[in-house]
């Protein structure tokens, strides 16, 4: 699945419209990092290793 950037501003919105950032600084960092971990983790990772195993040489995150 590629990486949606609408549902991470979506999100973000979401956020930042329901927040008091004076007291709840806390809470914003945290919903802001589960947003992005989010996203990160909705991404996919292709890629080609060398036969015989060994690390990813041409890969991409869509």
């Amino acid at each position: 699945m590629p990486l949606d950037k609408n549902a991470l501003k979506s999100r973000l919105i979401e956020i930042f419209s329901e927040a008091d950032t004076n007291s709840n600084i806390e809470t914003v960092a945290a919903q802001m990092a589960d947003a992005i971990d989010t996203y990160v983790k909705s991404g996919t990772v292709t890629g080609t290793c060398p036969s015989g195993g060994g690390a990813l040489q041409v890969g991409k995150v869509t």
